[in-house]
């Protein structure tokens, strides 16, 4: 996504949430348990303090690359991004809840459901588990003059999470 051009032609939404379930007393539960649920929001306070994807990005990317829960200060730093802002947003318990819920309903509005993780769609319709060349499926899709990063090879095969 970082190709030359691409974020020019994309809005790029990523909704930390997974497979995870909102629960009535307000907390969640993760499909794969309480460090996930953690990582869930630091990315999530990420996007939230960075506003907009080009700043967010590479915060995201730092993160999927290592430990989500252990590498926040250390991506947040190199992505340019406020650790304080963003350390303040996972410890303030209201502005957690109100963004993970906004995910979950978000999430769960899905049409057609999501099937597992990642849940990948573009212009509003699920790639299904056919999310390999992601470049070529945006410039493909993208009715304007082509960026040059619209030149980029294929991305890696990614394997997905099914919802238990």
């Amino acid at each position: 996504m970082a190709a030359n051009g691409l974020m020019g032609i994309t809005d790029l939404r990523i909704i930390p949430f997974g497979n995870a379930k909102e629960n009535p007393d307000k907390s969640f539960t993760c499909q794969h348990g309480v460090n996930e649920c953690k990582g869930n929001m630091v990315m999530a306070c990420g996007i939230h303090v960075g506003g907009n994807q080009t700043v967010w990005w590479p915060y995201i990317l730092c993160l999927e690359r290592g430990s989500p829960v252990n590498d926040g200060q250390k991506c947040a730093a190199s992505a340019k991004l406020d650790w304080n802002a963003i350390n303040s947003c996972i410890n303030d318990k209201n502005l957690s809840y109100q963004i993970m819920h906004a995910h979950a309903v978000e999430t769960n509005a899905l049409q057609p459901r999501k099937q597992y993780t990642p849940w990948v769609t573009l212009n509003d319709k699920p790639l299904y588990q056919d999310f390999n060349n992601m470049i070529q499926k945006i410039c493909s899709a993208y009715t304007g003059t082509k960026p040059p990063g619209c030149n980029a090879l294929a991305i890696e095969e990614e394997e997905v999470c099914f919802d238990d």
